[in-house]
C-alpha cells in the first residue's frame, strides 16, 4: 500500500527545493567563502511566487538562467513590490552586507526598508506578531514608525566607534550613508520619506565625522596654543587629511582644516617665513581643491568661498614660479571675486609679468609683446587701483607708445 502524499509533503518539499535555490542565489550574490544564511532566508522565494513574474524568474533560474532571478531581488520594480517580498529582501540583503562588507547590498537592504516605511499597516501586524504583547500599543506604535530608519541609525553607530581609529568598517557605514539618496531612489520612496531619511543620514554622518575631527582638533588647538615647530603642525595636519580622506573627502573637514589652520598661515606669511608656509599648504592641496569645486558648482556655498580663496591666496606667494602664481591667483579671485588679498596679489603679479615682458622685448615682437603687457597692467588697476606699482607700470608703457591714461 503506498503512503498518500500529503499537503505537508509538498510544503516541506518545496521548502527544501527553496533552501537549496537559497544557496545557488546566495553564491552567485557572496561568493563561496560566505557562509550561507539561516535557511529563513528562503521565504523570499515564496514571496517571489506571488508574482508571474517571479515565478517565472525562479523556474528560468531552475534552468540555469539566473539573470532573471538576480534582477528580481536586486532590482525589484517598486511599483509592484509588495510589503512581504520587500521585507524579506531588506533581510537577505542586510545579511549579504554583514557577510560580505558589501556596500551595494547595504544599499539595497536601506532601500527595501525604506519602502516600507510607508506600509504601516504591514509593519504592525508584523510589529504585534514579534512582540507578543511585551509592547504598550503606543511604545509598540512608535518602535513600528521608527523600524524602517533603524538601518541608518545602525550604520551611524558603525561609523562613531570606528571614527577616531578610522576603521575600514567605519568608513564603509559612512559611505553608505553618502548614499541615502540611491536607496530612496531604488526604493521608489515618496518625498517626506526620502527627505527624513536623508536629514536622519546627515546627522549620523556628520556626528561620525565631529568625533574623528574632535581628536584631531584637540591636537591642533594643543600645538598652536604653544607655539609648536612647524613640523609638529604639518604632521597634525596630514592627519587631519587622513580624516578627510577616511570620510570619502567629506566637506566638513574640507572646511575645518582651512578654518583651523588660516590664523597659523598668517602667522608665518607676516613673518616671512615662507618654507614654513610652503609646508603648511602642502598637506592641504587636495581638501582645498575640492572645496574650491564645491563652491565652483554650488553658489550657496559663498560663505567658504573668501576661506578658501585666501588659500589660493597663500600659495600664489610662494609657487615655484610666475604661471604657478598667477594660476593660484587667479583662482582665488575667480572664487571671490571681492576678494581684497586676492585681488591684490593678482594685481601686483599682472603688473610683473607685464614688466618682465618690457624688459626681455625684442623688436621683431614689440607691438604684440606691449598689447600683452597693457592688457595686464589695465587688468591690474581693475583688479586693485591702489597698487603702488602701476605708476611706474604706466610711465614705461608710456615710454614705449602705450599710454593708458591718454589714449595709445
Amino acid at each position: 500500500m503506498s503512503a498518500t502524499w500529503r499537503d505537508a509533503d509538498e510544503a516541506r518539499l518545496t521548502r527544501l527545493e527553496d533552501e537549496a535555490r537559497l544557496a545557488s542565489l546566495w553564491r552567485t550574490l557572496a561568493g563561496d567563502d560566505a557562509p550561507l544564511p539561516h535557511g529563513r532566508a528562503a521565504g523570499v522565494f515564496v514571496h517571489l511566487r506571488e508574482s508571474v513574474e517571479g515565478a517565472l524568474a525562479l523556474e528560468q533560474a531552475d534552468r540555469g538562467e539566473m539573470a532573471p532571478l538576480l534582477r528580481a531581488v536586486t532590482q525589484p520594480e517598486p511599483e509592484t513590490l509588495r510589503p512581504a517580498l520587500a521585507h524579506h529582501l531588506a533581510l537577505l540583503h542586510g545579511a549579504l552586507a554583514d557577510a560580505t562588507g558589501s556596500e551595494r547590498a547595504r544599499v539595497r537592504a536601506l532601500a527595501m526598508w525604506l519602502f516600507l516605511a510607508t506600509e504601516e499597516a504591514y509593519l504592525q501586524r508584523v510589529g504585534a506578531a514579534v512582540a507578543r504583547g511585551a509592547l504598550a500599543p503606543g511604545a509598540l506604535e512608535r518602535a513600528v514608525a521608527e523600524a524602517p530608519f533603524d538601518g541608518l541609525a545602525a550604520l551611524g553607530e558603525e561609523a562613531r566607534e570606528g571614527a577616531r581609529e578610522l576603521s575600514e568598517r567605519s568608513a564603509r557605514a559612512l559611505k553608505v550613508l553618502a548614499r541615502v539618496n540611491e536607496a530612496c531612489e531604488l526604493g521608489g520612496v515618496g518625498e517626506g520619506v526620502a527627505k527624513k531619511a536623508v536629514a536622519r543620514a546627515r546627522r549620523e554622518r556628520a556626528a561620525a565625522v565631529d568625533a574623528a575631527i574632535a581628536r584631531v582638533d584637540a591636537s591642533l588647538e594643543e600645538a598652536i596654543t604653544r607655539d609648536a615647530p612647524t613640523d609638529e603642525l604639518v604632521a597634525l595636519l596630514w592627519d587631519a587629511v587622513a580624516v578627510w580622506r577616511w570620510a570619502d573627502a567629506d566637506e566638513q573637514v574640507e572646511r575645518f582644516l582651512v578654518q583651523r589652520v588660516t590664523s597659523v598661515l598668517w602667522d608665518r606669511y607676516r613673518d616671512r617665513r615662507w618654507d614654513d608656509v610652503k609646508a603648511l599648504l602642502r598637506p592641504l592641496t587636495e581638501p582645498t581643491e575640492s572645496l574650491a569645486r564645491r563652491i565652483e558648482r554650488d553658489p550657496s556655498k559663498l560663505a567658504y568661498a573668501a576661506p578658501c580663496a585666501q588659500m589660493y591666496v597663500f600659495s600664489a606667494e610662494v609657487g615655484a614660479t610666475l604661471e604657478v602664481q598667477l594660476r593660484d591667483a587667479e583662482r582665488a579671485v575667480a572664487l571671490c571675486p571681492t576678494h581684497r588679498n586676492g585681488s591684490l596679489i593678482l594685481a601686483d603679479l599682472l603688473v610683473h609679468r607685464a614688466m618682465r615682458a618690457l624688459d626681455t622685448v625684442t623688436p621683431w615682437r614689440e607691438s604684440k609683446t606691449l598689447d600683452r603687457a597693457a592688457a595686464d597692467v589695465r587688468r591690474a588697476e581693475a583688479l586693485y587701483p591702489q597698487l603702488k606699482r602701476l605708476p611706474d607700470a604706466k610711465l614705461r608703457l608710456k615710454a614705449k607708445g602705450r599710454d593708458l591714461d591718454g589714449g595709445e
